[in-house]
């Protein structure tokens, strides 16, 4: 666990408010003040016996991430520490984020430099893959931007890290969103699987997640938004690519990177280490996007 990380109690921290501001399928996130400022609460519900095991698992594996991730590059959320009551008996203290989720924070920032965050979310991506940390919810929604511009990493219970010499897995999140939608599945359920000699594995599924992603940033929208919700999911799973956007800002080398991502064959898909290369070479060269 992160060294700075200390255990929170009632005297420490507290709530604020009578409802959560949002929910997942485990957990609340509640708003609350610790040493005078804000911070938000993650509360894992535990309402069965059933349910108790899963909030164990879950609460010890984003234990674990946050400190997988301490002192690295990743752009996580930091982790100010663990709180337990009687009414949040498994509960992490992060940092308040001031600001919107990706897909909130293109549409309020239409001049956003949305190749500079794509290169630090696909940095921040690499060196969680790097450390075998494979995120299982890659979406816009939980890619958080600070009130600097920096996209941070969120959703950190629902991934697949290393235990020891084997992976510990942490099983599908299906939660609501803020508005209280039931939520889809993410996109890299989506990923076409493909028979044959070659196998999908879990970082090529990121990669395609990622290949998602870009697409959003570079068009503000998703991948076949202009077909009700089924065939889309449908066309995502056929292994059908989008179609090209007509903009200038999409390079060449930028259109490549997506197709790669997307591509129906797993082990062809571009890497993290690739797209960061592309990336910052994008930028080096004065890309307008």
């Amino acid at each position: 666990m992160p060294p700075t990380c200390r255990f929170l109690g009632s005297e420490d921290v507290k709530p604020s408010g009578t409802h959560p501001v949002a929910a997942g399928g485990f957990a609340d996130i509640w708003e609350a003040i610790y040493d005078g400022r804000k911070v938000a609460l993650k509360s894992y519900r535990c309402y069965m016996r059933f349910n108790v095991a899963q909030a164990v698992e879950r609460f010890c594996t984003e234990v674990r991430v946050c400190g997988l991730l301490h002192s690295t590059e990743v752009n996580a959320i930091p982790l100010v520490g663990f709180y337990s009551t009687e009414a949040h008996p498994f509960a992490l203290v992060y940092e308040y984020m001031d600001g919107l989720d990706l897909k909130q924070y293109l549409s309020n920032e239409p001049g956003a430099r949305k190749l500079k965050l794509l290169t630090n979310i696909a940095q921040s991506l690499s060196g969680m893959v790097n450390l075998g940390i494979i995120h299982r919810d890659l979406r816009a929604a939980n890619i958080l931007v600070d009130k600097d511009g920096t996209p941070r990493i969120a959703g950190l219970g629902n991934v697949r890290i290393p235990s020891h010499s084997t992976a510990r897995a942490a099983e599908s999140e299906i939660g609501i969103d803020r508005l209280g939608r039931s939520r889809v599945e993410p996109p890299l359920a989506l990923s076409p699987n493909v028979t044959g000699p070659t196998q999908p594995t879990e970082a090529s599924e990121m990669y395609y997640a990622f290949g998602v992603m870009a697409f959003e940033i570079l068009t503000g929208h998703p991948p076949f938004f202009e077909l009700p919700g089924i065939a889309a999911r449908n066309a995502m799973m056929t292994g059908r690519r989008p179609p090209r956007p007509n903009r200038p800002e999409v390079s060449d080398r930028l259109w490549a990177m997506v197709e790669r991502c997307l591509h129906v064959v797993p082990s062809q898909r571009m890497s993290f280490r690739e797209a960061v290369h592309l990336l910052e070479t994008e930028l080096r060269n004065g890309s307008s996007s």
